[in-house]
């Protein structure tokens, strides 16, 4: 791993000596409540710096959503919202759904670092059911970068316990297309035995903004090796070892078709994840292969009436697999069809309704809906008010797990 980030920097060293551009500094980004109808926590590119050397996950440290690291450098993380379990809040990356189905502790491995993120927005309690299942407790949306400026980061960072952190970001932007390569390796021996990480992130971005037109394509892929002590036998005492890898590609149009905005879109997203319950072998010989694959093609159409601020109809498509030494090999779908509204009345009353149908296989047919309202009073004062309901599809982890003491159903 550390042969090929180090001529991945070398790759990206050369790419930027041949643009010979200035240095440009880091963006800051700051924490920040909507104080309109939606009620959400951003993290943006605006303000303060509160990107730690841990990682992004700690930029959200500040708003309300409860982080259950492992490891050192955030090796694995799981979200919780309004009390909800790590299962119940989805996260979104420019819309597309990137929550795994094999279990939610995986849902944090993605394949971004912080020069490809532009916001990051949390949604607890009440959510649109839009994005479709997994919002019982809110959701987490992150919003990519687009490479419209261009300019270079190159980042190297050395600390305790033999911790190496290096990264590069490239951008190249003219008038109507932009590219961005970015690439980070982490390495760190940890604070005790079995907790060092070892990653590479590699990402690439590309947009095309014609008249009346946009496209753009994010790609990336993220290897990490960890120590896992007892990460999921607490108390047991084993020397766990993790491998995971992860894909994730995704892509989206937009243009106006007769007074009505068209927007197609798509995402793919590949996780392998080997892990190993005891390194030295002594007590346990378990060993364990999964592979997931999520496949999520979509449309939308938005229109503005005249009786309404926004109208918007779209239909999605999603397809789920795994092939598991445990869980073995299963695969589900779903289609889904989708309305939403919104209308202000004035500057001080906001109105929001959506209503979705999720036809699949397991469970039957299913109806989301979420109702919304907001009245400012007066200056700093609001009244809010949601009703909504929500579904949560178990994990195949959940479905088809089974040990001498668990049985999935």
């Amino acid at each position: 791993m550390r042969a090929q980030a180090i001529c991945g920097f070398f790759i990206l060293f050369l790419f930027a000596a041949a643009f010979g551009q200035d240095e440009v500094g880091l963006e800051p980004i700051v924490v920040v409540r909507d104080a309109g109808l939606k009620e959400n926590y951003l993290v943006d590119r605006q303000g303060l710096d509160v990107f730690s050397p841990a990682g992004v996950i700690e930029s959200l440290r500040y708003a309300p959503v409860d982080i259950q690291r492992r490891g050192d450098e955030g090796a694995q993380a799981d979200f919780s919202l309004r009390a909800s379990s790590f299962e119940g809040v989805l996260l979104l990356v420019d819309g597309h759904r990137a929550n795994d189905p094999q279990s939610g502790h995986f849902n944090c491995d993605l394949p971004l670092t912080k020069e490809d993120i532009q916001a990051i927005e949390v949604m607890p309690g009440a959510r649109s059911p839009l994005a479709g299942s997994g919002a019982t407790g809110g959701s987490l949306a992150i919003t990519t970068k687009k490479p419209d400026v261009t300019g270079m980061v190159f980042e190297s960072r050395i600390g305790l316990h033999q911790s190496h952190t290096q990264l590069a970001s490239i951008t190249r932007s003219n008038k109507d297309m932009g590219v961005r390569f970015s690439l980070e390796s982490k390495e760190k021996d940890g604070f005790r035995d079995d907790t060092d990480l070892r990653s590479l992130t590699a990402t690439s971005a590309w947009s095309l903004e014609l008249p009346g037109q946009h496209y753009g394509v994010n790609a990336g892929y993220q290897e990490k090796e960890f120590g896992a002590y007892d990460f999921y036998t607490p108390g047991r005492g084993y020397p766990s070892r993790e491998w995971t890898k992860t894909i994730f590609l995704s892509g989206d149009a937009g243009f106006e078709l007769e007074h009505i905005e068209v927007k197609p879109g798509f995402s793919w997203r590949r996780h392998f994840d080997k892990f190993m319950l005891d390194k030295s072998g002594q007590r346990s010989l378990y060993l364990n292969h999964h592979r997931t694959d999520t496949y999520v093609p979509g449309l939308r159409l938005q229109a503005r009436p005249g009786f309404l601020d926004t109208l918007g109809v779209g239909t999605e498509y999603t397809a789920e697999r795994i092939h598991s030494t445990q869980l073995g090999a299963h695969a589900r779908s779903r289609s889904s069809f989708y309305l939403d509204a919104a209308r202000s009345l004035g500057n001080a009353v906001s109105l929001e309704g959506a209503v979705r149908l999720d036809d699949g296989t397991r469970p039957a047919d299913s109806l989301m809906y979420s109702l919304k309202g907001h009245w400012k009073v007066w200056e700093g004062f609001y009244v809010r008010s949601a009703l909504s309901s929500h579904i949560r599809l178990p994990s195949f982890t959940e479905l088809y797990y089974g040990d001498p003491t668990t049985r999935g159903n």
